[in-house]
């Protein structure tokens, strides 16, 4: 997780989501903002590269 927040590598949407909701339900304790699923993260121009995870 640490190389995936650092930029290092990709992660698959999929496994993105399961960390997202995580966070979500965590932050839903707290106070938003909240993290974004895949397909916000990839509309907000975020998602990794296919060529290895660079932003």
């Amino acid at each position: 997780m640490d190389a995936y927040v650092n930029g290092a590598i990709a992660m698959p949407p999929v496994e993105h989501d399961v960390l997202a909701l995580a966070i979500n339900e965590r932050l839903d304790e707290l106070a938003p903002p909240r993290a974004p699923y895949s397909e916000e993260f990839t509309e907000l121009g975020g998602a990794p590269d296919e060529s290895g995870g660079k932003w």
